[in-house]
């Protein structure tokens, strides 16, 4: 403990997640700000269910000039400290960098907000990161967009069906069959 310290985190109750993060690929950097959602999995547990994200075109300045709530706002300039240590590090590079905020009440029934989870490798929210950065890369003038990732469990799932068509247009393997929308 003297070497590496200790975290302690409080436990919060009415937990909202929010999703804020930064990718960049082929010199296209997107910025966004989001929520996650919490799905069962087979064996009964809540575990990641997907993320809403709003996705702008730019770094952390283009997003700190969308409009967003207070709370957002707070969970943005929290993961841009966190994120902004990482100058501690020469050299340190991440085309991804993804930060999970809870806030949450905590045992004394207190408002709390906070960075618990970095993640600089591919995660729960890259493919919703993924189809943004599509959108921009097939729209040059396009500078926000809304995606989303839906994460669902058991044998009875349908895909949504306002995601249909979209999937239907998307180079699918061939040993993927999807069902017919058509009718």
């Amino acid at each position: 403990m003297a070497l590496c310290g200790v975290v302690l985190e409080t436990q919060l109750g009415h937990v909202n997640t929010l999703s804020v993060g930064q990718i960049t690929v082929d010199g296209l950097s997107l910025t966004y700000h989001g929520t996650q959602r919490v799905a069962i999995d087979n064996a009964g547990r809540s575990v990641y269910g997907g993320s809403n994200l709003t996705c702008v075109r730019g770094g952390w300045d283009a997003l700190g000039r969308v409009p967003i709530s207070t709370n957002v706002r707070l969970a943005v300039n929290q993961a841009r400290r966190y994120d902004k240590c990482t100058c501690a590090y020469p050299g340190f590079i991440a085309s991804r960098r993804n930060y999970d905020v809870g806030q949450g009440t905590d045992a004394n029934g207190e408002w709390r907000s906070g960075v618990f989870e970095a993640s600089w490798r591919v995660g729960g929210a890259s493919t919703a990161e993924l189809a943004a950065a599509a959108a921009f890369c097939r729209n040059p003038a396009l500078r926000i967009v809304d995606v989303s990732v839906v994460k669902q469990f058991g044998v009875s799932c349908e895909t949504p069906h306002r995601m249909r068509s979209f999937i239907t247009r998307m180079t699918i393997p061939k040993m993927v069959r999807l069902p017919d929308t058509s009718a």
